[in-house]
């Protein structure tokens, strides 16, 4: 069986493919896929989450979110990407997310490929959005970004980053789907969750593909889906996954099908991934998804119950602060009075003392 990065990741990856500094995020909604100012109590737990493939992975907001906050909580060396961060922080970013997560040890370099592949994508897009904005987030000094302002206004920094826009505008660059930042298997976990059915490909194709108003996301996504029409001869068969499949122009050499980006494995796995069919069982989906679901359930199980028990504490310090309060007021009381009878005492044998004894 192949490593599970294989099986997991989008295909051969270089963290350099999402760590251009001069670039803006893919998208604008990629800026926004995780505020540096969300809250954090959706991760905090009683434990670490377990991180499993196919069931709760870095392709998940949860587990992004993870990453974020890890670097959000200690960023204090400027840098503008992954590769020109400090070395120490980076190993403090990984140990902290090791405190929210957990994982089998036989995956622990795969986790830790991925954390730093997320790492890289999550920092370039946190550091364009700090200086983009008006103000300096909370996670980041005034120094630093300072500093990092001081780089990005270099002639070196403007040069790189005129080629770098150059270069991304050329042929068959620009984005061709209509989802947002949101992966193919997310929103196949959250059409399950709501649904609860397995889309075929073509389905997922013209879900991510066509705008509302009918059109295509551009003429390539038009041209693969007028193809899908002639091979399958009626829509949503759903035994067409060959005919999309050639539609698509078959498997890339990372292991992709154009169209259904990190589903592509779910439903045409690698040759020494499967060892009778070319097309992974709906059924084994069926569970990959309902793996999530039930994860995404004990996450929400969790937060409820804790929920429960800050309430119950709030209720229990209420309760004791008012108590507390009548104490206070009682010993006061008891006070004021010991005072008063104290002062009667002293007042008498002031008077006694003063009094001249006419006795003798």
């Amino acid at each position: 069986m192949a490593p599970i990065s294989r099986r997991f990741d989008r295909g051969p990856y270089s963290i350099a493919e999402d760590d251009d500094e001069t670039q803006p995020p893919s998208s604008e909604k990629d800026m926004d896929e995780l505020s540096d100012e969300e809250s954090d109590d959706e991760l905090q737990s009683t434990g670490p989450t377990e991180l499993k493939p196919n069931v709760l992975w870095f392709e998940n907001n949860f587990v992004v979110r993870g990453v974020t906050k890890s670097i959000e909580t200690h960023f204090e060396h400027h840098c503008t990407c992954w590769k020109n961060a400090d070395e120490n922080e980076k190993i403090l970013w990984w140990n902290i997310f090791k405190t929210r997560f957990k994982w089998d040890v036989d995956i622990e370099e795969d986790v830790r490929n991925e954390f730093e592949k997320t790492a890289a994508r999550r920092l370039k897009d946190m550091i364009y959005k700090a200086m983009k904005s008006k103000k300096c987030p909370k996670w980041m000094s005034k120094d630093v970004r300072k500093n990092i302002k001081k780089i990005r206004h270099t002639t070196e920094f403007k040069k790189r980053s005129a080629q770098a826009s150059k270069n991304k505008k050329g042929p068959n660059k620009g984005i061709a789907h209509i989802q947002g930042s949101v992966s193919t298997r997310e929103l196949a976990r959250r059409h399950y969750t709501a649904h609860n059915e397995i889309l075929t490909p073509a389905e997922w194709f013209r879900k991510t593909h066509m705008k509302k108003d009918g059109t295509w996301a551009d003429e390539k996504a038009k041209g693969v889906w007028d193809e899908y029409k002639k091979k399958a001869g009626q829509p949503f068969s759903k035994e067409d996954n060959d005919a999309y499949l050639e539609a698509a122009g078959g498997i890339n050499k990372d292991g992709s099908v154009y169209g259904v980006g990190s589903l592509s494995q779910f439903y045409y796995p690698l040759p020494d991934l499967s060892k009778t069919s070319q097309e992974l069982p709906p059924s084994s989906i069926v569970l990959q998804l309902e793996d999530q679901v039930k994860t995404t359930q004990q996450e929400l199980n969790t937060t409820q119950h804790e929920l429960k028990a800050t309430q119950e504490e709030v209720k229990r310090y209420k309760e004791s602060s008012e108590e507390e309060k009548r104490e206070f007021q009682r010993m006061m009381l008891d006070f004021k009075n010991e005072m008063a009878r104290m002062s009667e005492v002293l007042h008498c044998s002031d008077y006694s003392i003063m009094t001249p004894d006419f006795s003798h």
